[in-house]
């Protein structure tokens, strides 16, 4: 399936987008996003957790629902959980026109 923007895919649902290229401590398997610096008072109210990971030249988009956040071992930097990812399609756009975040890798939407 092809997803045009974060808003689209997420329709009203409070959501932490985060953008990725490089998969390192990228473990969907296992319920980790991967280490990110996050503002945990916003994270707590995000219903779903969309990854938007570049590889090979192409944008997978996969989502799941928002578990809860732990720390990863780096300074500041949080995992993020779900126990539920799953591959939902991919997108032509780039991450900046996909999730308007600007070149923050981390996007907010409706928190």
């Amino acid at each position: 399936m092809i997803i045009n923007n974060l808003s689209g895919l997420l329709q009203g649902k409070s959501a932490i987008a985060v953008f990725t290229k490089t998969g390192q401590y990228l473990d969907l398997d296992k319920g980790k996003t991967g280490i990110w610096k996050i503002d945990i008072s916003r994270i707590t109210n995000a219903s779903k957790i969309v990854i938007y990971y570049r590889h090979n030249n192409v944008n997978e988009i996969h989502w799941g629902d928002y578990k809860k956040f732990s720390k990863s071992g780096v300074s500041g930097r949080f995992y993020i959980h779900s126990d539920n990812f799953k591959y939902v399609g991919f997108t032509h756009n780039n991450w900046n026109d996909f999730a308007l975040a600007g070149q923050n890798p981390v996007r907010y939407h409706l928190l």
